[in-house]
């Protein structure tokens, strides 16, 4: 996003400092000095990978203008998933190695293409956990069970899980 000004001012409009709000917000190299009847960009950027939904990002602005030393400019909008996978995409099992367990941890994964979705058989990076796709709404909602192959190895266990999909625009 370019957030494009112009100094209506009598006097040349310094712009001292551009921060962001959060880490997710970038800010692009700035135009200090603006003269009067001047356009300055102050280019940022958002990385969008984990939003889903109504999104708002804030940046503040500090400059000269003695009337208005500070503005806050604000980034705002939909953010749209062709596949969505419920937030956290992640599980969490406590389980001691020499424990045996049948827990079992969902994922929600959601298709907001127009036509079904398929999805194909998971893959995990370890043997130390099972993986299965349930369909709850045929080519639309699909639940990822994970459940732990017990007993597992000694230490902090950690796995990825891939899943290939009929999506051309998000095949894996």
């Amino acid at each position: 996003v370019d957030f494009v000004f112009t100094n209506v001012g009598s006097q040349t409009l310094e712009i001292k400092e551009v921060r962001s709000t959060c880490g997710c917000t970038t800010i692009g190299a700035w135009e200090h000095q603006i003269a009067p009847g001047k356009t300055g960009v102050i280019p940022i950027q958002v990385n969008t990978i984990n939003f889903s939904g109504q999104v708002a990002k804030f940046v503040g602005v500090t400059c000269n203008d003695p009337a208005q030393p500070f503005i806050k400019l604000r980034i705002k909008g939909t953010f749209w998933k062709a596949i969505d996978v419920a937030a956290p995409p992640y599980v969490i099992f406590n389980i001691a190695p020499d424990a045996s367990s049948n827990a079992v941890r969902t994922v929600k994964i959601t298709s907001n293409l127009e036509q079904p979705l398929e999805l194909f058989p998971p893959q995990v990076s370890t043997p130390s956990f099972r993986v299965e796709i349930v369909t709850v709404r045929p080519g639309k909602e699909f639940d990822l069970q994970i459940m732990p192959v017990t007993p597992l190895p000694t230490g902090n266990v950690q796995a990825a899980i891939t899943i290939k999909t009929s999506a051309t625009n998000l095949p894996v």
